[in-house]
């Protein structure tokens, strides 16, 4: 009987024949998820149910892509900068009281005030729009 010896260094390294759940995601599907995280600004949760699978895998995914995790409070303060355009536009330009705004879009009335806040702006109070506007008539005769 022969038998021939191996040192450890000289045996190959075994590699792993399989890949992980998160390395069989396709590139687009990880290009869809991390848009929905960064743009849509959806949570982990939101993005698995949508896309089928679960949170903790949508998790894995970004931390293989380097994708930092947002806190609560930067994620609202991306959606109050998202949203404010469409209130600026509707309560300033077109004149929409917040309730209105409220009633039509779904934005509540404290939420409407913080995304204004945000910018350093106010809501009118629309009893005090026409007085603002003749206010202002009167000072410049």
């Amino acid at each position: 009987m022969n038998y021939v010896v191996y040192y450890s260094d000289q045996l190959p390294k075994p590699q792993p024949s399989y890949m992980t759940k998160v390395d069989q995601i396709p590139p687009e599907v990880v290009d869809k998820l991390i848009f929905m995280y960064q743009e849509e600004n959806l949570t982990l949760m939101e993005i698995a149910d949508k896309m089928d699978m679960e949170w903790w895998t949508v998790k894995e995914v970004f931390k293989k892509h380097g994708i930092e995790r947002m806190s609560l409070s930067e994620r609202a303060k991306m959606k109050r900068a998202k949203d404010f355009d469409l209130i600026y536009r509707l309560h300033f330009i077109e004149e929409v009281p917040i309730q209105e705004i409220y009633e039509k879009y779904g934005f509540s009335p404290p939420y409407i005030r913080s995304v204004l806040h945000d910018q350093g702006l106010k809501p009118v109070n629309r009893g005090q729009f026409g007085k603002r506007e003749a206010e202002t008539r009167d000072h410049t005769h």
